[in-house]
């Protein structure tokens, strides 16, 4: 203390340099965080502008200009495609009386047996896949939708009679929401539906991605899943499922198919048990001759599909949306 006091001036002067030097430390502490912040900014910025000049197109304003154009193109065609599908939308939804559904549906059963004659052509009990109101009819807030599925698979067993398909044995229709009053356009009521009705995909739990999810539904369309299983021959199969596939009034999805040829493969009777095998049976397709009691004409009819298939198909009637809107470009 003696000497701080007989050294006034130096023992001051050494007091203003060790604030100075904790001062400037501060500073250079400071700085060096802000330093370090500024370089990390710069970085940041270094990879976002190579990343912009990595797109395509790069965002200029000509750029943006363009790519607003070919926007506005994309949605005037979607416009124009909404237009042509909406065109399979039924003219009418309304609901009509629960007995003229029926009705309805008597006439087109009757007709359509009279189209399919004999024993085993149609299901036992056939009711066009509303086998459920054979004994009374359905909720009238739900005929509307209805009767729209009955004249299209009114429509589909005559086209498939016409083509030439001989027998229906199976049709199955999947109950729609509105035959127990669940809104289509409500997403939670249409997940309780779904679960209630085990309608879950996919069918078993994957452990790696947890419990099976509901299905979610389309947003242009609502679906009316059916299942199909009809035989003819290979021509009348195929002019039946382009005439489905070609309609301008119903648009079907199908969802699975399976074609299956009942016949077997020609056997020579070398000797009992004795199965000819694939080059004895085409020979005849390469040019060999094939074996006397090979029928030649069976080999040739089964390789140009001459014979009667049988046809599983499992599909959806699409009700195409009327309420969809495509955003306004200006």
């Amino acid at each position: 203390m003696t000497w701080f006091k007989e050294n006034k001036f130096l023992s001051g002067l050494l007091v203003i340099t060790g604030l100075l030097a904790v001062l400037i430390i501060l500073v250079g502490l400071k700085s060096g965080g802000t330093l370090d912040e500024r370089l990390v900014e710069i970085s940041e910025k270094e990879n976002s502008d190579k990343a912009m000049k990595g797109l395509n197109p790069y965002p200029t304003p000509e750029s943006a200009e363009a790519k607003l154009d070919s926007l506005k193109v994309l949605l005037d065609n979607a416009k124009v495609m909404q237009e042509k599908i909406l065109a399979f939308r039924p003219e009418s939804e309304e609901n009509i009386a629960s007995t003229e559904f029926s009705d309805g549906l008597s006439t087109s059963v009757a007709e359509i047996k009279a189209l399919f004659p004999g024993d085993k052509a149609l299901p036992e009990r056939f009711n066009m896949g509303f086998e459920t109101y054979a004994g009374g009819p359905p909720k009238e807030s739900a005929t509307g939708i209805l009767n729209y599925q009955r004249m299209f698979f009114d429509w589909m067993f005559r086209e498939a009679a016409a083509a030439g398909v001989k027998e229906v044995p199976n049709l199955r229709r999947e109950k729609l929401p509105a035959e127990s009053d669940v809104d289509w356009d409500d997403p939670k009521a249409m997940l309780a539906y779904n679960k209630k009705s085990a309608k879950l995909t996919p069918k078993t739990k994957d452990k790696k991605r947890g419990a099976p999810k509901a299905e979610v539904l389309t947003e242009v369309a609502h679906r009316m899943p059916f299942e199909l299983t009809f035989r003819g021959s290979e021509s009348a199969v195929r002019q039946f499922l382009q005439s489905v596939a070609n309609s301008d009034q119903y648009f079907v999805e199908a969802r699975i198919s399976r074609v299956k040829n009942e016949a077997s493969v020609p056997e020579k009777k070398k000797s009992k048990g004795t199965v000819v095998d694939d080059a004895d049976a085409f020979g005849a397709i390469a040019g060999d001759e094939p074996a006397a009691d090979v029928p030649v004409a069976q080999i040739l009819n089964r390789v140009s599909g001459g014979e009667n298939l049988t046809v599983f198909l499992r599909a959806d009637l699409l009700l195409f949306k009327a309420d969809q809107k495509f955003p306004e470009l200006k």
